[in-house]
């Protein structure tokens, strides 16, 4: 008499698993990039919102587009202008200025502990803030849930060009310009019409989270801290706040990030595509046409590199 088998053995319960394990290792990393690609996509979409509201402001203003931050007022800290000025062009206001790929830390979550507004600053509400709201600022040190703490900001906006302080000026305003502000004038915004390709200049893409003016962006070698970011398809939070740069520790990469252009397209780039290293120094190879697409006049600057 024939006794049929009601278990599987250890041997082939032990093959099941393993082929378990091995579709599952197979399927975690397509599923990773999905979610990436998702969240690059929702970046994207970010953007175009952050285009539209940047094409609202210049009709509301003149054709100019807004400066990266401002000093003025005797606290002397640095306001962050730009996103101020764009917030209430948009739908969903502050959260658009949150790339998702980024740590949730990084949201721009209004504050309105600003008690000393008035002492700080002289001008704050025709920036776009809150007579209380605690503006945004070089540091992103802002006031949350009791206590001045440190906080990343994941949008960086091309205000200086290929680097900072240059004579001409060369990207869309490091400074608001206001009145008696002596050098100042230099850097203060710029119109539409000042640029000669804005199809191919760079507005807005992600910046380096490092906690330090994470809300401007260069492409000057030795500023690595300033570089656009590689946030998608890369691991999250490469830089940490208080480590040094070079760039033996923080190579470009082919991390991909979405790019909102001075002409309202957004494009894709790989950081390699978007940072200057210090061994290039070909301004008519491919370096330069990475320093020509952060200048308004759309030429390499090679002395700046």
């Amino acid at each position: 008499m024939s006794h049929r088998r009601t278990a599987f053995t250890l041997i082939e319960l032990l093959v099941v698993i393993a082929i378990i394990a091995l579709l599952v290792s197979l399927i975690l990393p397509a599923l990773g990039k999905v979610r990436e690609t998702a969240r690059m996509l929702k970046c994207g979409s970010g953007q175009r919102q952050m285009a539209i509201a940047l094409a609202t402001y210049q009709g509301d203003n003149d054709d100019y587009f807004p400066a990266e931050h401002t000093q003025e007022g005797t606290g002397r800290d640095w306001m962050v202008t730009w996103t101020s000025r764009l917030r209430p062009n948009t739908t969903d206001k502050e959260d658009i200025f949150w790339c998702p790929s980024a740590d949730p830390d990084y949201k721009w979550i209004p504050s309105f502990n600003d008690t000393t507004a008035s002492a700080s600053w002289t001008s704050k509400e025709k920036y776009g803030y809150g007579r209380t709201e605690e503006p945004l600022k070089g540091r992103q040190r802002r006031y949350v849930e009791g206590e001045n703490r440190t906080s990343g900001f994941t949008y960086g906006y091309n205000g200086w060009g290929i680097a900072e302080f240059t004579i001409p000026h060369l990207g869309l305003g490091g400074h608001a310009f206001y009145t008696n502000a002596g050098d100042e004038e230099y850097f203060k915004e710029v119109r539409v019409d000042q640029i000669r390709n804005a199809a191919d200049m760079i507005a807005i893409t992600d910046s380096s989270v490092d906690t330090f003016s994470d809300t401007w962006v260069i492409a000057r070698s030795g500023q690595e801290f300033h570089w656009p970011g590689k946030r998608h398809f890369m691991p999250r939070n490469t830089l940490k706040e208080g480590e040094g740069s070079s760039t033996t520790k923080y190579p470009p990469s082919n991390g991909q990030t979405p790019v909102l252009m001075a002409d309202g397209h957004v494009d894709t780039y790989r950081q390699i595509e978007l940072v200057l290293t210090e061994d290039m120094s070909d301004p008519k190879g491919p370096e330069g046409q990475i320093a020509r697409r952060w200048n308004i006049d759309n030429l390499p600057h090679e002395d700046e590199w």
